[in-house]
């Protein structure tokens, strides 16, 4: 006669196993590349660069780091890669082109060859396009991810955790009365 612990474990086996050999091709398969398609897809290191600099005018580099020494324009593409939904990433690429597009008719160039004050001005008419609902579902939601991106990627990259904040790990000793002075470096944990 079996008891209830040797029931468990033969059941516990059995189903570990099932599951185990069940999803072992869908985890094996994703290791594989859909033939005749970039590995990046449609975001081409010229992309990701302009990626960059678009958040770099959103974040320049003063006496702190800007978007670009925080390197927001590759963690931004592989979060919007492999987080973000297959209908929201389709918008976003929509989006994408149609600002390459619209940059490249306007001014003849690539918005990485204009210069700060073209790509300054250019992305205050884009925002305003989007503030007044004149610009289109994917090229609003792509200003909108991007601006939004920009700040999440660039709040948590290395360089500003390091340079700007002060990191004090947790567990500590909780004070709810920290004194700040006007320049000192904010507290993170």
């Amino acid at each position: 006669m079996m008891n209830r612990r040797d029931a468990l474990k033969a059941a516990t086996s059995l189903i570990g196993g099932v599951v185990v050999s069940s999803g072992a091709g869908s985890l094996l398969s994703g290791c594989t590349q859909v033939p005749g398609e970039a590995r990046d897809g449609p975001f081409t290191a010229a992309r990701v660069d302009m990626l960059t600099e678009i958040a770099e005018v959103i974040i320049p580099q003063t006496h702190i780091p800007g978007a670009r020494a925080a390197g927001v324009g590759p963690v931004m593409v592989k979060i919007i890669s492999e987080c973000y939904p297959e209908k929201t990433r389709a918008n976003f690429i929509e989006g994408l082109l149609n600002f390459e597009q619209a940059v490249n008719e306007r001014f003849q160039r690539n918005f990485v060859d204009l210069d700060a004050s073209q790509r300054e001005q250019w992305i205050e008419e884009w925002r305003d396009r989007v503030i007044t609902k004149k610009a289109g579902k994917s090229d609003s939601l792509f200003f909108t991810i991007v601006r939004d991106m920009t700040i999440l990627c660039f709040t948590t990259a290395e360089v500003v955790c390091t340079q700007l904040c002060e990191y004090v790990p947790v567990p500590g000793r909780y004070d709810g009365c920290m004194t700040y002075k006007q320049g000192d470096k904010r507290y993170i944990t």
